[in-house]
């Protein structure tokens, strides 16, 4: 009798360890990339302000601005001062 309670018991068990690991590698590969997503966006817009805050005291000593959009989406901002340096780059 205990033969037959340990070939039901053991496959049972066998299979809730294999479903488990599976969903922890899953849960965990998924939690991981919506914080870096998350965190990207948001590190993106406090660069955002950072730029726009700073923009009026860098004007001063520059004489162009321009605004590029670089393939990936991001916008550069880069001040050129009179001798075409760049001076600030986001």
């Amino acid at each position: 009798m205990r033969s037959f309670q340990w070939r039901i018991t053991l496959p049972i068990i066998f299979l809730i360890i294999a479903s488990m690991t599976a969903l922890g590698i899953y849960l965990t590969t998924t939690v991981r990339h919506s914080q870096v997503d998350n965190l990207r966006f948001h590190l993106e817009q406090e660069a955002r302000i950072t730029a726009e805050a700073s923009l009026p005291s860098l004007l001063v000593s520059a004489t162009v601005v321009t605004l590029m959009w670089l393939p990936v989406g991001f916008p550069l901002l880069r001040l050129l001062l009179r001798d075409r340096r760049a001076l600030f780059a986001v």
